[in-house]
């Protein structure tokens, strides 16, 4: 069974931070297991694609699966994800 790290304040992970440092020590060990992120804060998030990229880039994720708990939270974010691309 593939382990699980689960990570809160997705919005702030950067290279330098320390979650990005026990993200870094998981994946040395474990290719196969996944990592969460976690925000109460997306609208950090949504300013461009710049803090996703950056956050997944820390992360050493190559996929983003977003999910929002409500609809307008999600209009908004996929009309700005479309706005980018």
């Amino acid at each position: 069974m593939d382990e699980c790290k689960s990570l809160a304040n997705g919005h702030r992970i950067t290279d330098m931070s320390g979650e990005a440092f026990v993200v870094r020590l998981f994946r040395s060990g474990n290719r196969r297991g996944f990592v969460r992120a976690l925000t109460d804060r997306p609208g950090d998030l949504t300013r461009g694609l710049g803090a996703i990229e950056r956050a997944m880039k820390a992360l050493m994720v190559g996929r983003c699966r977003l999910a929002v708990s409500t609809p307008e939270l999600k209009a908004h974010m996929v009309s700005v994800l479309e706005a980018t691309i």
